[in-house]
């Protein structure tokens, strides 16, 4: 599987925007992903970043991405240069996609185990509770002797397993485009509010797959 990371420090003392969720996108800062400013009510926000690991310049880890960030993005430097670190969170990410198999013998996999979550933006507390709640109810009607736990395969794929595929689709060509700040400009400047948002939940619209390859193979 394709592995991220996600590193976030929770603050206060900060000037972060209470009515706006920002996010930034660059090679420098963020490759391979983005990063966040999210604010938690006051003066107090959470800054992260989420990156992949296979960008990642020599001898830099996802802490020395987030401080880089914070300390010396124009905008962010700005807006957190008084804050006091709280606590801080950080994980793995499984952007690779989902494995051949999440049933094997009596074991059921869901959640990020099974690959379960949108690799275009690494959301996967959604996909994990419909896999949980599937794998559940798949081993409630097995201890019954109503069904084989093989059906939970059967069953996840059906309500997500395309989402999750095409999204593991488009975070490869994605990969591509974050090796230049110019050409992910002009992919976020091209594709519209609603085709993002539709990228955003594994979706790949067909004017979206178009704008995608001609960009990655710099006709853009």
């Amino acid at each position: 599987m394709g592995i991220g990371t996600a590193f976030e420090y929770e603050l206060a003392n900060t000037a972060a925007d209470r009515d706006a969720v920002e996010m930034y996108f660059g090679k420098d800062y963020v490759p391979g992903g983005y990063a966040w400013i999210i604010s938690q009510g006051g003066n107090t926000a959470n800054i992260g970043v989420g990156i992949r690991e296979v960008l990642f310049e020599k001898n830099m880890c996802a802490r020395d991405y987030l401080e880089k960030f914070m300390y010396k993005h124009p905008i962010a430097s700005e807006k957190l240069q008084d804050a006091r670190i709280l606590s801080v969170v950080s994980g793995v990410v499984p952007v690779g996609g989902t494995p051949e198999k999440t049933v094997s013998n009596n074991v059921m996999l869901a959640g990020d185990a099974a690959g379960q979550l949108i690799a275009t933006n690494g959301g996967g507390i959604p996909t994990a509770m419909i896999g949980g709640k599937l794998a559940g109810e798949t081993a409630g009607e097995y201890i019954a002797g109503k069904c084989e736990l093989s059906i939970y395969e059967k069953r996840w794929r059906e309500q997500m397993g395309l989402e999750i595929k095409t999204a593991v689709y488009i975070r490869k060509m994605m990969d591509n485009l974050m090796r230049s700040d110019r050409l992910m400009s002009k992919a976020i400047r091209t594709i519209s509010p609603q085709y993002m948002k539709a990228i955003q939940c594994g979706k790949l619209p067909d004017p979206v797959k178009k704008t995608l390859t001609k960009l990655n193979f710099g006709l853009g």
